[in-house]
């Protein structure tokens, strides 16, 4: 994924990790995640470790290519989409092994983001010394894995190919890819949760989940809130300032045992 030219996120909502835990939990859904992880063995994950690239492996034996999405598995899945960035598409290039990268003040949400990328390695049948996670010289956390890549852009149904990229090996197609309403057709609910899950714990404050442009992701998610019951939802966007923002709005979510904030009783 060849992220934009740009040093900073301005206009973004910035949250700890913690808040999707905590003070902003998705209550319906941690029976769900917690069932998904009793299936995997007591051993801790292994984390992924600090390298220049990770061996090219093919996956496990049960591992064909393609991610499954639904039941338990699919929360994984789901719950890493939401957290992609997609500042005018996901961008990606046909050599390319970045799963995501992440801002230099974005640390503690990487580390979130690499334990959730383990276990759904292990879930999937893929080893996980197939992801490597790189710290640059600016700071900026970067998850590899070419495995993981292609499958995770092989969901997305939305794509623009219409740029190149000058690469190593010359000129490279290159395309953005967008997440779609239609990426959510056949799921269930649990899995939309998972979606907004992984999009708040990156992008989410209190009511509210904000971007830095992403306006096709901020409407997706305004309707998947609605879907699980969530009220009063709203898109905003903010046009006067370069990037623009996008930020979804909503109200507690109770009726639909969805959200509960510290301030609820």
């Amino acid at each position: 994924m060849l992220a934009p030219n740009r040093t900073e996120q301005r206009g973004v909502l910035r949250p700890v990790p913690r808040f999707c835990f905590q003070r902003f939990v998705p209550i319906a859904a941690i029976a769900v995640f917690g069932a998904a992880a009793q299936t995997h063995t007591a051993t801790p994950p292994s984390q992924p470790t600090l390298s220049s690239r990770a061996p090219e492996h093919m996956g496990g034996d049960s591992f064909n290519g393609r991610l499954v999405t639904h039941g338990p598995k699919g929360i994984r899945v789901y719950q890493i989409l939401g957290f992609l960035e997609e500042y005018v598409g996901r961008l990606t290039a046909d050599d390319d092994d970045t799963v995501e990268r992440f801002y230099p003040n974005e640390r503690a949400k990487a580390e979130t983001f690499g334990r959730w990328l383990n276990e759904l390695a292990q879930q999937q049948g893929i080893p996980t010394n197939a992801i490597t996670k790189e710290i640059d010289r600016d700071s900026f956390v970067r998850f590899r894995s070419a495995i993981l890549a292609r499958a995770l852009n092989r969901l997305y149904l939305e794509q623009k190919r219409d740029e190149v990229h000058d690469g190593p090996r010359g000129r490279i197609p290159r395309a953005s890819l967008f997440v779609s309403r239609a990426m959510f057709d056949e799921v269930e609910r649990q899995v939309k949760l998972a979606y907004i899950s992984g999009a708040y714990c990156r992008y989410g404050r209190a009511h509210a989940i904000g971007f830095a442009n992403a306006a096709h992701k901020a409407t997706v998610l305004a309707g998947l809130l609605r879907d699980v019951g969530c009220k009063d939802v709203q898109v905003t966007s903010i046009t006067d300032r370069i990037p623009n923002t996008n930020i979804v709005t909503f109200s507690s979510c109770r009726p639909a045992g969805w959200f509960k904030s510290s301030s609820d009783n």
